[in-house]
Formats: C-alpha cells, structure tokens, sequence
C-alpha cells in the first residue's frame, strides 16, 4: 500500500501554493483591523482567520 506522505495527499497539509498564496500584509492589515491586546490572542485570531497558515507564518505576521 503507498504511503500518504508519498503521493504527497496528507489530509490538513497546506499545498505549497497555497501557502505561497497567503500574504504577511493580509495577516497584518486583519490584525490592524482586529486589534488584539496580546501576542497570544493575536496568534488564535490568526489561526481562525488563517487555517492553513503555519505558525511560522502568523508569527511573523504578529512580529512585524
């Protein structure tokens, strides 16, 4: 039997495209707009505006 990981279609895994797709200024204009008062609930309205987003980048997105 393939492996998921093989043929590359594990379930929850952001296709590089659409990864590449999401921008740092859309994740920072929305937290702008949302104005959260810590880095930690900017980080969990990210990962609910964001789904696919890493961490790495809603973090950078907090950061800048």
């Amino acid at each position: 039997m393939p492996s998921a990981y093989a043929s590359g279609s594990v379930s929850g895994a952001a296709h590089p495209a659409v990864v590449a797709a999401m921008n740092l200024d859309d994740m920072r204009a929305f937290l702008q707009r949302s104005r959260p008062a810590t880095t930690a609930e900017a980080l969990r309205l990210l990962r609910g505006a964001f789904p696919a987003a890493p961490l790495r980048l809603r973090v950078a997105a907090c950061e800048g």
